[in-house]
């Protein structure tokens, strides 16, 4: 008999199994805890001593051995559908140039091998206009289709930005459609961030924390110069400029955990201007990188108590509970994990693990010459991340290829606790001419280590939820 899949988790409150096929997170007694551990542990010939509970844990339908037979994405079918009616957005690679020189950049010579450097290469009006075009033609049944600027730093292309709004509205005129701009924030102009008011440009800006950090990456490459002051004082010039605007305006911030966290923090402390943002934070992406990302004890342990001061201002356990704004998302993303988090009566015959989205649907990036992506974030040099081109259209083939990467490792995926949560995606088996299992296969336990927290996050919120409930009922 298979063993169940299950994952055991706990905290200083609780004992507890989140049962993958149910997809629920489950209480358990300490007795049944270790009966449980013994049964993932068992070789084919234990003898496991069940307890009552999980006798009727079983009779309820959970505990099951159940696994995915067939690993195919659910949206294989109706891929053809998806890319040709319902594209959600075009991201435009206006510029491969770019006026910084960052130095965890991916399009670093010293940083990536792999992937393409910057260079002097831009968009053509014509090949812009294509895009438009096809966006136009492969977005029917979208109800706001999205164009996104991106580069290099799109804002040195800005008179090109000029063209194709103006294309756009015109092409769009009896169809709402939106615009977005990610921006390393240096050339924000009072006419640029005039422009962007006028056309309701979603703007993000880069920034990496307050002076001192930001400046020891984000350079710019004429001098070598931090760019920090300049950042922030266009930031501060669009606010008094456009105050109500400036409001939705957010920030990107990457965030290298070798500096300590509370260092990365003082950026919503130090500085006024930035204390009410929305942040959008990230760590540096190493996927395709010479270099891993190394996180330091101390930003490991500040990053934790950050995360646990957000939950107790959240759940009203303490008052003035200083909060940083990098774990609104964070919580935002939790608490609609709740919601969503939908019981079942068991994983399906066929589907594939959570990570693939549709390649091309929801982010179609499309770079200087008209060559498709399925996001900004793949490598551009590497064969199979082209799903296609502005002259032949989508290869459905490729498109599916990556949508299906769960096949690749098929064996693994069907016996991980963590199918459903999974977050990879085709860039994680890219090996340049080829889709690698065994590559993709080297993320996985980084997945389930951020996977078995999120759970415990959730797990944490109903405890104290109770917690506080009991203590206002006394």
């Amino acid at each position: 008999m298979r063993k169940p899949l299950i994952k055991l988790l706990e905290t200083p409150i609780g004992k507890y199994f989140y049962d993958v096929n149910k997809n629920e997170i489950l209480a358990v007694s300490d007795e049944s805890f270790v009966a449980l551990q013994s049964m993932l542990d068992a070789t084919q010939n234990d003898t496991i001593m069940l307890t009552p509970e999980i006798m009727g844990f079983r009779s309820r339908g959970y505990l099951s051995d159940n696994r995915v037979e067939t690993i195919k994405h659910p949206a294989t079918g109706e891929l053809s559908y998806l890319l040709s009616r319902k594209l959600e957005k075009v991201t435009l690679q206006l510029t491969q140039q770019c006026n910084f020189r960052c130095s965890y950049c991916i399009y670093s010579d010293l940083n990536n091998e792999a992937q393409r450097s910057h260079s002097g290469e831009g968009m053509s009006f014509e090949t812009a206009k294509r895009a438009i075009d096809f966006l136009w033609e492969h977005s029917i049944d979208t109800e706001k289709p999205n164009i996104g600027f991106y580069g290099g730093e799109p804002l040195l292309k800005f008179n090109l930005i000029k063209q194709i709004v103006e294309y756009a509205d015109e092409k769009f005129e009896s169809r709402p459609h939106t615009y977005a701009i990610t921006t390393n924030g240096s050339l924000l102009t009072d006419e640029v961030t005039d422009y962007l008011v006028k056309h309701n440009v979603i703007t993000m800006i880069s920034l990496d924390g307050p002076k001192e950090i930001h400046d020891v990456s984000r350079r710019f490459a004429l001098n070598g110069c931090g760019s920090f002051d300049t950042i922030r004082n266009n930031i501060e010039r669009f606010h008094a400029r456009h105050p109500e605007y400036a409001k939705s305006v957010s920030i990107s911030m990457v965030m290298n955990p070798q500096h300590e966290y509370n260092c990365v923090n003082r950026l919503f402390i130090d500085y006024e201007i930035f204390r009410n943002i929305r942040v959008s934070p990230s760590l540096i992406d190493d996927t395709y990188s010479n270099e891993l990302t190394i996180f330091t004890d101390a930003f490991a342990r500040q990053q934790q108590y950050a995360y646990f001061l957000r939950y107790v201002s959240h759940l009203e356990l303490s008052a003035d509970v200083p909060i940083s704004p990098l774990f609104e998302q964070s919580l935002t993303q939790t608490m609609s994990k709740i919601e969503s988090m939908t019981p079942r009566q068991l994983l399906p015959k066929s589907t594939s693990p959570g990570g693939p989205c549709v390649p091309g649907q929801l982010k179609l990036f499309i770079n200087v010459h008209g060559d498709f992506y399925p996001c900004e974030r793949v490598n551009e040099s590497s064969a199979v991340m082209n799903i296609g081109n502005l002259d032949d259209g989508f290869h459905l083939e490729r498109a599916r290829n990556l949508l299906n990467i769960g096949a690749l490792t098929a064996d693994n995926c069907r016996d991980c606790w963590a199918f459903s949560e999974c977050t990879l995606c085709a860039k994680h088996a890219d090996n340049d001419c080829e889709l690698s299992g065994e590559l993709k296969k080297t993320f996985c336990e980084s997945v389930k280590t951020n996977v078995k927290y999120e759970l415990l996050s959730l797990i944490l919120l109903r405890e104290f939820s109770k917690s506080a409930v009991t203590r206002r009922n006394r």
